[in-house]
């Protein structure tokens, strides 16, 4: 099924579809050849680049569409070649991650920083 004649298209930078793979939420808004539920995941590094395409040799020129912070989860609907495709929980935008930096094991947050800078430590002790 594909997108009502008269409504605008969904913009692809904050809703997860592409002509081969789209978010299952969005099955009979979009047309795909395949529908999937996404895989939450967190990021387990300081922060990461979400890019617009996956970053191989020769194709250097990609925009970045946001950015990962420590925690931040992010909605995989396609893990291919060490990049994740999906969507980050905080924005919204949907984009490329390499995969090595998603992890599933993270806890849920329990605290949450309000300043501008902080340091991180790997464990209470420092």
């Amino acid at each position: 099924m594909s997108q009502n004649e008269d409504a605008p298209p969904l913009d692809k930078r904050v809703h997860p579809y592409r002509d081969d793979i789209a978010a299952d939420f969005l099955e009979g808004r979009v047309s795909a050849s395949t529908f999937v539920a996404g895989k939450q995941k967190r990021l387990g590094v300081a922060s990461a680049p979400v890019m617009s395409r996956p970053i191989f040799s020769g194709n250097e020129n990609i925009l970045q569409a946001s950015e990962l912070l420590f925690g931040e989860p992010f909605t995989v609907f396609e893990d291919t070649g060490g990049w994740s495709w999906g969507q980050c929980g905080v924005d919204g935008y949907v984009g490329y991650v390499r995969s090595v930096d998603l992890f599933s094991t993270l806890a849920e947050p329990t605290h949450w920083v309000c300043a501008m800078r902080s340091m991180v430590f790997p464990d209470p002790k420092g």
